[in-house]
């Protein structure tokens, strides 16, 4: 078959979130050409893409992508030869190793519900409070239930109010969540043992569901409920100073990301710090209280900002809130 070099890898990088670094499981990394489709299963998660290409077989993923991406050609050719895939234009030729693959089979629904329009929102909000230790397994989820996304990791709490109901519950791996962002998700159904999303263009996400349950309200609820003794509007300039900071910290994982605010005397001081150094900055602030200190995500801490920069203090929390969100957040007394 002849194809657009692009059109190639725009599927290719759709499906890259099923993709393993290492082959934990086999061909877990892996892109799977299925005749009509191509799929990649790591066994968190599993994507499929519409491919009509008559190739059945799988390939290493990840030198795949990088030929087809340098490739001199904008039209390419792939033709399967015994087990050989290969890939061709007037210029240069290439030619992958291909094998045989056997996936669990998966299937996706005959039916799915429409996601609500805000849901990458509340992924972008929540999804930071999950927890990533596996020792409560729920807690490093996202809990969809009626028109609530809930998140807790014993030390912070973020609760999502949408504009559209979530007509299924779902205890959704806050990773998943993340990497269902960059998509144009649209559906979703959920099965025993796994929670199906659908983009615009038939991409089909399958993400493991958590067997487990997520805290009830009554375990959640006392997180919010403390007195406030200050109420604290934050710089306008905190936005510029989050993205100066963030700079030092060279964390491997974005997920592992913080920044540190301090309130102190009349002023806030926003400091990032990483293994190759630290960055602070200070700003006038109207407080007087007694010094406190907040570690937050820089990325999470922008998103609040875009709907609230209002901040009330207790003794021992504070809590961010807007009309769809709050989030609280155990602090440091200094």
């Amino acid at each position: 078959m002849r194809i657009q070099k692009q059109e190639l890898l725009n599927k290719l990088k759709s499906i890259k979130p099923g993709l393993a670094s290492k082959e934990i499981i086999e061909h877990s990394n892996s892109f799977c050409f299925d005749s009509d489709k191509i799929v990649t299963y790591n066994d968190e998660v599993s994507v499929e893409a519409p491919f009509e290409s008559g190739i059945t077989g799988a390939i290493r993923g990840a030198e795949f992508y990088k030929t087809v991406d340098k490739f001199p050609a904008d039209s390419i050719r792939l033709q399967q030869k015994d087990n050989q895939l290969i890939i061709s234009s007037k210029k240069a030729k290439a030619s992958f190793n291909i094998e045989e693959f056997n996936l669990p089979e998966i299937s996706s629904p005959k039916k799915w519900k429409n996601l609500p329009e805000d849901f990458k929102e509340a992924v972008n909000l929540c999804s930071l409070s999950a927890s990533k230790s596996m020792a409560k397994p729920a807690l490093t989820c996202l809990y969809f239930n009626g028109t609530e996304v809930r998140s807790c990791d014993n030390y912070r709490v973020s609760i999502y109010s949408s504009s559209s109901e979530f007509p299924l519950a779902m205890l959704l791996p806050a990773a998943a969540a993340l990497n269902l962002c960059s998509h144009d998700v649209v559906k979703y159904n959920v099965s025993d043992q796994w929670i199906h999303f659908k983009t615009k263009e038939d991409i089909v996400f399958h993400c493991r569901s958590i067997q487990d349950e997520f805290p009830h309200e009554d375990e959640i609820n006392p997180f919010f409920k403390f007195k406030a003794t200050r109420n604290v509007d934050l710089p306008i300039s905190l936005p510029d100073m989050i993205e100066r900071a963030e700079i030092m910290d060279d964390s491997e994982f974005d997920i592992d990301k913080a920044i540190q605010l301090t309130l102190t005397g009349n002023a806030l001081i926003c400091k990032g710090q990483g293994n190759i150094g630290w960055f602070e900055e200070k700003e006038q602030l109207d407080y007087s209280g007694p010094d406190v200190t907040i570690q937050i995500h820089p990325r999470l801490l922008t998103e609040i900002l875009h709907i609230s920069n209002k901040i009330r203090i207790g003794q021992d929390k504070v809590i961010f809130k807007s009309s769809k969100f709050k989030h609280v957040i155990s602090l440091v007394e200094e």
